[in-house]
């Protein structure tokens, strides 16, 4: 079992959906990087409130952050950090990749995040598994005197039920 404290940046008004229905919902996009689901940052209360602060859909409610433990089986979460879990998508990328230039077809000019998405759509429909994904990916941060380029870690929740609504923290932005 592993355990996350996981930040969600959003506002009051989809908070407050959330309390009402019970549950997270989210509306598939086809650039979402880690495929469809809720995402989180985790362990990253800053990039959170960031996230509320600039890119909150419902922009006409104040920002917010909720905070949640998440926990998940191994087995159950696509790491994209382990050299095991990118292996097994590296190589489903490369049976596509191959079929497509069998058939003589052609990605071109295809968003990175928008093939992303569809790769990863494509290989959790093959192994629904998987509840959750995560991944580390570079930040736009300009690097400090340290030299370091700034990190995020990621995890999108498929399985909105994984989500202990009851257990929300609100915190302020």
């Amino acid at each position: 079992m592993k355990k996350y404290d996981c930040y969600h940046g959003t506002g009051l008004k989809n908070y407050q959906n959330i309390v009402e229905c019970g549950t997270f919902t989210f509306k598939p996009r086809e650039n979402h990087w880690l495929g469809g689901g809720v995402y989180f940052f985790i362990d990253d209360v800053a990039k959170a409130k960031w996230w509320a602060k600039s890119n909150r859909p419902d922009k006409e409610t104040p920002p917010l952050v909720l905070k949640v433990n998440l926990e998940f089986e191994l087995d159950e979460l696509l790491n994209l950090d382990s050299e095991e879990d990118l292996k097994k998508l590296d190589e489903y990328a490369e049976d596509i990749l191959a079929s497509l230039n069998a058939n003589k077809a052609q990605l071109k000019d295809v968003d990175e995040h928008v093939w992303q998405c569809k790769l990863l759509e494509a290989f959790l429909s093959k192994n629904t598994i998987y509840s959750g994904i995560c991944r580390t990916f570079e930040t736009t941060q300009e690097k400090g005197a340290s030299g370091f380029q700034g990190l995020a870690k990621q995890l999108c929740v498929r399985d909105v039920g994984k989500i202990p609504i009851s257990s929300i923290e609100q915190i302020a932005v």
